[in-house]
């Protein structure tokens, strides 16, 4: 389950709220009482408030929560409702809310933290193998969060069938360039190339193809295009080097013979 607005609900102490101050468009300035989205130690601070929020582990014995995600994990259908209801009841009392679109109730299987968790198994979405570097310093940025947010969405769409990451990314990138912006109405390859993406947007879940469009021949051609264009910057950024060092052991020699 996620918990609602959840930086909202950190109070900000009143040395604090004057480095959060801001100018509005017309002159008046502002600063926040509560933590906003976008500050690198609120994810950690939220981290430390809720591990203590259930450090009782006698009570909180099938609990697990990182930053504003919390996991319930039960042997048995009863135990799982008491522990839902005592986890309930504690953020109730703290007046803390769940989300209802980011909350899963009596799953059998559930994707957490990068991984597809039940009672059998525990295995890598998509065979990616995720490394956690700083745990309980977790960082936050309003602008990535809200990107990978969305590339969370179709990897779990993806993640139902049989694909590697591989398979997967190069559609998920073009739909990220393809689909509009939800301020400006435009995407980011007609802000480039001054139109819209011309085959829609194929692999998107919730938006259909248009025309008949091969994916598995469209992947590959991505894929090689990918490739070639990587392949490309690599050896113009080789050639790069290799002049700079011949000017500068021109440069050397110049100095050297005059002197300097």
């Amino acid at each position: 389950m996620d918990i609602f607005s959840v930086f909202y609900n950190i109070p900000l102490s009143e040395e604090s709220r004057d480095l959060t101050t801001f100018t509005a468009p017309d002159g008046r300035r502002f600063k926040y009482r509560r933590c906003p989205f976008g500050l690198n130690n609120t994810p950690s601070q939220l981290s430390l408030i809720l591990g203590n929020l259930f450090s009782d582990k006698s009570r909180f014995h099938s609990l697990a929560c990182y930053a504003g995600d919390l996991a319930i994990y039960s042997c048995d259908w009863k135990s799982h409702l008491q522990q839902l209801e005592l986890t309930l009841r504690t953020l109730q009392d703290v007046r803390l809310s769940r989300n209802p679109r980011k909350t899963e109730i009596a799953a059998s299987e559930i994707e957490y933290l990068g991984y597809r968790l039940s009672g059998d198994s525990v295995r890598p979405l998509l065979g990616i193998r995720h490394r956690t570097a700083a745990a309980r310093t977790a960082r936050s940025n309003g602008q990535a969060e809200s990107v990978v947010e969305r590339l969370s969405e179709h990897l779990k769409f993806y993640a139902k069938d049989d694909y590697t990451i591989e398979e997967v990314i190069p559609l998920i990138e073009m739909n990220l360039r393809a689909v509009p912006h939800s301020k400006l109405s435009i995407s980011p390859y007609e802000l480039v190339f001054g139109r819209p993406m011309p085959l829609g947007i194929p692999g998107d879940p919730e938006t259909p193809s248009e025309g008949n469009v091969d994916r598995v021949a469209y992947y590959k051609w991505l894929a090689t295009e990918l490739h070639r264009l990587h392949g490309a910057l690599k050896k113009a950024k080789e050639d790069l080097k290799l002049t700079e060092n011949k000017l500068m052991t021109e440069l050397i020699r110049y100095n050297s013979r005059n002197g300097k």
